[in-house]
């Protein structure tokens, strides 16, 4: 991951401008200016003296549009693309698109390798030209690739969702997980919610939430503790990708669902060690047990045991010993600021977003209620028939 991170910060430099030119004029430009002494003068008298781009395309219009074969506004567009970007970046070796014309990457003396020496044909040794680094080189090759198949893919799902003019201008989030750029932006949109990043919890997750508040962090003991989780999603065939779902609010609900599960089993651990009441037979189960909690946390293979009770809500965590809530709020949740770190990672045709954040919970032990279920029946065996 972190040759690839490297890599990427000097792919796809965007140049700053209005011009739009097409990609064959631009092509052809580059080349005029590559075998002109006198445009090339031209760019480096208007770095010295401070020229803008509009007054350096003007320079250079005239010399290319004696060579280029195409309209004036061709010539014009072209050049001031050019202006703009030699004004933005400078004397600096660029890889060029041969579809687009436009920049691919950036290259550093940092990305050229010398290969070692080699043996001559005809006898001795010979030394090879300086070349991309390997990896780089490589890194591109699949960075081109990719970005193709994204473009068709993209050109294909336009016809398919009934793309709106305002969609396409300001950025369809549905179509944000068929594209590298808008998974990056689906965990930005995550990383960018730092403390509220909770909020946006629904349904069970959110009433488990709703009992940790307004209670001072004085009033009871606290722990601090990490949440971590990850979510996952298949994006190898993304033909077959359902665009009608929002996939981005459904990973960030998603992440947010594991890390309250997480935090919930560390609330377990801690219940079972500050106000436990022993243990109760799977049958034998009823609402006086309960100590009049009705909101409940336990694994998923004792909680039709809870469920069966009237009034009584059940939080599903696998790997967590029963616990209630008698009342509310029983504590406070605090998320320590600055601390929620989201990474992407895409692998094997999987799309994995990490994230953690710290966070201190501060509980009052007379409100929660810990139990221990014996005797509980054996959950089905899962069986996945194949055929040979």
């Amino acid at each position: 991951m972190a040759d690839q991170d490297k890599a990427l910060t000097v792919l796809a430099p965007e140049v700053r401008t209005l011009a739009r030119p097409a990609s064959g004029p631009l092509l052809a430009a580059r080349g005029v200016v590559q075998r002109s002494g006198v445009i090339q003068d031209t760019f480096a008298r208007a770095k010295a003296e401070g020229w803008d781009a509009e007054r350096l395309a003007e320079a250079i219009e005239g010399p290319l549009g004696g060579t280029l074969s195409g309209t004036p506004e061709d010539v014009r567009q072209a050049a001031l693309y050019l202006a703009a970007e030699y004004l933005q970046f400078g004397d600096t070796l660029l890889l060029v698109s041969r579809e687009t014309g436009r920049a691919i990457a950036r290259i550093t003396d940092d990305d050229i390798w010398q290969p070692p020496m080699v043996p001559r044909e005809s006898g001795g040794m010979a030394k090879p030209l300086p070349r991309l680094r390997p990896e780089l080189e490589g890194f591109l090759y699949q960075y081109v690739h990719d970005h193709d198949r994204e473009a068709r893919l993209t050109a294909d799902l336009v016809v398919r969702t009934r793309q709106t003019a305002f969609l396409a201008a300001e950025g369809d989030r549905r179509l944000f997980v068929s594209t590298k750029q808008g998974r990056r932006a689906i965990e930005h949109e995550i990383q960018v919610r730092g403390e509220t990043v909770l909020e946006g919890a629904t349904g069970i997750i959110r009433d488990f939430l709703s009992h940790f508040s307004g209670v001072s962090e004085g009033t009871a003991p606290g722990f601090a503790s990490i949440a971590m989780a990850r979510t996952r999603m298949e994006i190898s065939d993304l033909v077959a990708v359902n665009y009608r779902f929002d996939h981005a609010t459904g990973q960030y609900t998603n992440l947010i669902n594991e890390w309250v599960r997480e935090i919930a089993r560390g609330v377990g651990i801690e219940a079972h060690r500050q106000n436990s009441q022993g243990s109760v037979r799977y049958a034998d189960l009823q609402l006086e047990h309960l100590l009049g909690a009705a909101f409940w946390v336990t694994d998923p293979s004792i909680s039709a045991a809870f469920c069966r009770i009237p009034g009584v809500s059940v939080l599903n965590v696998p790997g967590v010993r029963p616990f209630g809530f008698m009342g509310n709020p029983v504590g406070s949740l605090a998320h320590e600021p600055g601390s929620l770190k989201i990474e992407g990672r895409e692998m094997l045709g999987h799309w994995d977003i990490m994230g953690r954040f710290s966070y201190t919970l501060h509980l009052d032990w007379s409100k929660i209620v810990a139990l221990d279920i014996t005797d509980a029946p054996e959950p089905m065996p899962v069986v996945e028939l194949v055929t040979r």
